[in-house]
């Protein structure tokens, strides 16, 4: 816990020290001025510090995945896409796969491997925070609690994806609907899952309009409700999936204190709808990045009571650190700056809280 509280107050500390995150520097005569990024990658930096820095108790799967590195390293290419014996350490995610073959060249030891998926995880995010946000601490801190980084820390093949995905994302803001394509098959190869992210593709497509919100809100609830139907029979196709997942564990009642941070999300997006321009095309990104938030509200709520579908929500994380920055956007200035802080503090308070379960515990790997 006390690891947590650290990056908590040194990036606070950050923030402070450059003027609410950058840094000015002008120039001898005094005529313009260049913005540095130094607070956004410096606290980025440290929350890759603490995820490469893990040990296998920290999060469910960390230990699993450094057996597997073991097992991938040993298996020789002529039988590699088959898993060699038995098939024990053979994926369809043979990109996965193949990025721990070719680091077993360079080392046997498990511990790169967290290293180098956190590098690819860290810097995606990055590049997804500073293209789109304005307040970084607010960024920042939505990212630790409700943008993907704790999970990430149990699903580190998925958080690769994730990652990948972001960057497809932005590359489809830019147009480039190619190398969108090509950052989603690339995330694939990581995670099979990572097919759901053609789904915001497609968002570009629909007119956005408050009838179109309301419709996407009332299949989101209707989906969170009765969805387990309509996931079964996906998970049929996939019978890893189907063995594994489903059996209904959780109930809706040990959310807690999430229920709170669904409430709020829901009243951002509801905002949004009744004070957006929606004549204006250039709102467009923010029609997305709300059908984004309510696609992972449906599938959280519905993750209560359906073992493991909660983790596919991990690619909708990410955009509710934007759904948070749009939703001060239509205030005052007075009024903008305490709905920011607002939003870092309470971020803070649930990502400590967050922070403190079990899996969560931090035990550096030395």
């Amino acid at each position: 816990m006390t690891v947590y509280v650290s990056l908590l107050v040194w990036v606070s500390f950050l923030w402070a020290v450059t003027q609410c995150g950058r840094v000015y520097v002008c120039s001898g005569t005094g005529k313009y001025h260049f913005r540095t990024n130094l607070f956004l990658a410096t606290a980025f930096f440290s929350a890759f510090l603490l995820m490469g820095a893990r040990g296998d108790t920290v999060g469910k799967d960390t230990a699993v995945y450094k057996g597997y590195f073991s097992g991938v390293s040993q298996l020789k290419w002529n039988t590699f896409f088959t898993g060699g014996w038995d098939q024990q350490f053979c994926t369809t995610e043979k990109g996965f796969m193949v990025f721990e073959k070719i680091l077993s060249y360079f080392t046997q030891n498990g511990q790169w491997l967290i290293i180098l998926s956190s590098v690819i995880y860290i810097c995606c995010i990055y590049c997804f925070v500073k293209q789109f946000n304005i307040h970084l601490l607010t960024a920042f801190v939505s990212f630790l609690c409700v943008g993907s980084y704790l999970p990430s820390m149990n699903v580190m093949r998925q958080s690769v994806a994730v990652g990948l995905c972001c960057m497809a994302w932005i590359h489809l803001q830019k147009k480039q609907i190619r190398r969108t394509v090509l950052w989603i098959l690339a995330a694939c190869t990581f995670h099979r899952s990572s097919v759901i992210f053609f789904a915001p593709v497609l968002l570009k497509k629909i007119p956005a309009n408050r009838k179109t919100i309301l419709l996407a809100a009332i299949a989101a609830a209707a989906f969170s409700i009765g969805g387990s139907r309509i996931v079964y029979w996906v998970i049929k196709f996939i019978p890893v999936y189907a063995g594994r997942y489903g059996r209904g564990r959780w109930d809706i009642t040990s959310a807690n204190g999430i229920l709170i941070l669904w409430f709020i999300i829901a009243l951002v997006i509801a905002e949004l709808a009744f004070t957006t321009d929606w004549r204006n095309n250039e709102n467009h990104i923010i029609f997305e990045v709300m059908i984004c938030g309510m696609a992972y509200l449906g599938i959280n709520i519905l993750g209560q009571s359906f073992d493991g579908l909660d983790r596919l929500s991990i690619f909708f994380q990410p955009f509710l650190i934007l759904l948070f920055e749009y939703g001060g956007r239509c205030f005052e200035q007075k009024i903008s700056r305490m709905y920011y802080m607002g939003v870092a503090v309470s971020m803070m308070m649930l990502f400590l809280r967050l922070s403190s379960t079990e899996q969560y515990q931090y035990i550096p790997f030395w």
